[in-house]
């Protein structure tokens, strides 16, 4: 069975396992017991949001999301305003000092403790991960379809003929910083009826296709 990509992990944590009482006291406590996932290099990573008290299991890095002014629904669809920074336990571990309490095998943090934007970056590095199957290239397809409709030569090929296919080009092997998908280099080719959106480096060697092809409709 494959590993779980980021984005899945994050929308769908592994259930609370009844036999690590660990787990059990910090939800007891009030706390969310984060899960961890394995890496394709057999790394470890768990989760930490800003507004949630958080028992991190002992895990190689810590996923440092902020949701502050966040929607539930941004909550449910793993987006967030601001960059997911990876940092190593380690060096969490010694920014937090005394604040990060082991019970157990869990670390416990609180939301007062999460470190600030400027603290982040400087603390670890963002999540870029890439265009890896469909299920990507339809969410860079989604987030990215504003901008095309506004190119003018896109928006007169819409004029001309009221609907244009739309087929979005990636290389698998470029990473891309996932929470800015929609602001990376784009080059659009129009040819007669329909709209080829490279993304990234691509260049000479086209290297993944997306189908179907999403319609652009007038915006007018």
């Amino acid at each position: 069975m494959s590993k779980p990509s980021l984005n899945e992990w994050m929308l769908n944590p592994c259930p609370i396992n009844r036999a690590d009482p660990d787990a059990l006291a910090a939800r007891l406590a009030g706390y969310f017991a984060a899960s961890t996932m394995t890496t394709e290099d057999g790394s470890t990573l768990a989760m930490w949001t800003r507004s949630l008290p958080t028992a991190l299991p002992p895990v190689d890095s810590v996923v440092l999301a902020d949701d502050d002014g966040q929607s539930p629904a941004d909550r449910m669809t793993g987006k967030y305003k601001h960059d997911l920074i990876v940092v190593r336990w380690d060096v969490l571990a010694a920014h937090l000092g005394a604040r990060l309490v082991q019970r157990g095998n869990r670390y416990y943090v609180d939301p007062g403790d999460f470190p600030e934007e400027a603290t982040r970056v400087a603390l670890g590095q963002p999540i870029r991960r890439r265009v890896q199957d469909r299920s990507d290239l339809h969410e860079v397809l989604h987030r990215v379809l504003p901008r095309v409709s506004k190119d003018p030569a896109v928006d007169q090929k819409i004029h001309d003929l009221r609907e244009v296919a739309v087929v979005v080009m990636a290389d698998p092997s470029e990473e891309f910083d996932w929470q800015h998908i929609e602001d990376v280099p784009l080059r659009l080719e129009v040819h007669d009826r329909m709209v080829v959106v490279l993304v990234g480096r691509v260049g000479e060697r086209i290297a993944h296709t997306v189908q179907p092809w999403a319609p652009l409709l007038p915006t007018n």
